[in-house]
């Protein structure tokens, strides 16, 4: 496959990707409305300590990363990321 083959399937997935992050349907609002309870605020670390988990895991120990300073850079930056979401969820005005 050539280079703009596989440029113009990525811009279609992405545009696709986009049209589907812009519609909100009557879920999206629900979960908006929602009460949250202490479980939420639990799945909520948890899922985010799954998320690095899973992003150190699969990708810390990858070779491209290490060969590449920017990528490596970007991957960290994630990492923190996700690092200080976590930290900050039981700081939350509403947290339970």
């Amino acid at each position: 496959m050539d280079t703009n083959t596989q440029l113009n399937n990525w811009n279609d997935l992405r545009e696709d990707m986009n049209a589907l992050n812009n519609n909100q349907t009557q879920e999206d609002l629900e979960f908006l409305n929602q009460p949250l309870t202490p479980l939420f605020f639990h799945e909520a670390l948890d899922r985010t300590a799954l998320a690095g988990k899973f992003v150190s895991e699969m990708l810390s120990d990858h070779p491209v990363y290490h060969q590449h300073p920017e990528l490596n850079r970007k991957l960290d930056r994630v990492l923190e990321l996700l690092a200080d979401m976590y930290q900050d969820i039981p700081n939350l005005s509403d947290y339970i």
